[in-house]
């Protein structure tokens, strides 16, 4: 475990994604500094400082954080897509092949090592993202944790997809084009639930819970972790459940394929 974590890590560096990480991080925490000195004339032609309007308008800098540690979670997919695949080529296969260890411990291995290596990236950037926005602005929440959580969450579930497709395809682009495809079959279900009402087809409105249910639903893992940051409460968890369950009935299927394919 400790060694492909190792090689994850390896891999992070040679392959230049640390420092695409830690260059769009510290044009964020550049881009936070610069809103320290920004004021906005309030009724009466007072001026509100940005901090103020942060308090007044519910803390939208949270919500900023929490896009900006879903797209670090978006980087993190991109750039992990082709790691499998890549380990999979012939001679590479051969190399991991020949260890003494099981084909289903090395795959997990793998995703866990793959997991915890750019998990740590994200956890890094977002402090140091938020560690600025508490300098500038304020108003520290230890509740933030919740979208750090959330978002190692959403991004192990990605892996899932990613390492499936991987062991199918062999091939970076499919791996990448499953996420996408995910992605978008996610939101056309989304939609088409918006809608489910005027539908007067049962079977068209059974096939939409169905289908919507065995998606994951990553993106909905910062909603939720927004709303607990707010200390808004969380009318629907069974999106984040069936997510966890449906990721988890992927890495099973990702070993199963794994040990039945000949490298």
């Amino acid at each position: 475990m400790r060694g492909i974590t190792r090689d994850s890590f390896a891999e992070m560096i040679d392959r230049k994604i640390i420092f695409i990480f830690g260059s769009i991080t510290l044009l964020v925490i550049i881009g936070v500094l610069f809103t320290s000195n920004i004021s906005i004339n309030g009724f009466g032609g007072d001026d509100m400082k940005l901090d103020d309007l942060n308090q007044a308008l519910g803390n939208p800098m949270m919500v900023f954080f929490s896009w900006f540690m879903s797209f670090l979670v978006f980087l993190a997919v991109m750039g992990t897509a082709g790691l499998l695949p890549s380990m999979l080529v012939k001679g590479r296969a051969d190399y991991y092949l020949s260890k003494p260890i099981s084909r289903s411990s090395l795959l997990l291995n793998k995703l866990l090592g793959v997991w915890v290596s750019y998990g740590s990236m994200i956890v890094v950037c977002g402090l140091l993202t938020y560690s600025a926005i508490v300098l500038v602005h304020g108003g520290f929440q230890f509740k933030v944790v919740y979208i750090f959580i959330f978002s190692l969450l959403s991004y192990f579930c990605w892996l899932a997809v990613l390492f499936l497709a991987g062991v199918v395809s062999g091939s970076q682009p499919v791996s990448i084009m499953s996420a996408f495809i995910v992605w978008v079959l996610y939101k056309v279900l989304s939609s088409a639930k918006m809608v489910q009402d005027i539908i007067s087809s049962q079977f068209v409105k059974t096939s939409i819970d169905v289908f919507y249910y065995i998606i994951p639903k990553n993106s909905e893992f910062f909603d939720i972790s927004e709303k607990l940051v707010q200390g808004k409460p969380v009318n629907n968890w069974s999106d984040f459940y069936t997510t966890i369950i449906v990721s988890i009935i992927l890495i099973f299927g990702s070993v199963y394929l794994f040990k039945k394919k000949n490298y």
